[in-house]
């Protein structure tokens, strides 16, 4: 679950940056979606490791013991993806400012 942290962290940061614009940080909440939405199948980086230790009963020397139940890893990962969606929906002024930058103009087409 560390991940997730590690994502809304690395979200926030960049979201609090001074040369932020409303359209950047649209692309941002974006990506950090997608980047949950494929972490609710796969996992973390360590989580085959966290997984061998909860099998075996030790995780980093440490004895891991009966804690209060398991957290439903999936729908834990839904609910943060559909809490940031509803609380950071794109906007239409977010789709009306993309046609002022740049970096969405379509490229150059070769004659």
């Amino acid at each position: 679950m560390k991940y997730i942290l590690r994502e809304l962290q690395s979200l926030s940061l960049k979201l609090q940056r001074r040369e932020m614009t409303l359209v950047d940080s649209s692309v941002h909440i974006k990506q950090t979606i997608n980047v949950l939405t494929a972490m609710k199948t796969t996992g973390g980086r360590s989580t085959k490791n966290a997984e061998q230790g909860i099998s075996s009963g030790f995780f980093k020397d440490v004895e891991l013991t009966e804690g209060r139940g398991e957290i439903n890893k999936p729908r834990f990962y839904e609910s943060v993806v559909a809490t940031l969606t509803k609380r950071l929906p794109e906007s239409s002024l977010v789709q009306t400012l993309k046609a002022l930058d740049k970096r969405f103009w379509p490229g150059e087409q070769e004659h």
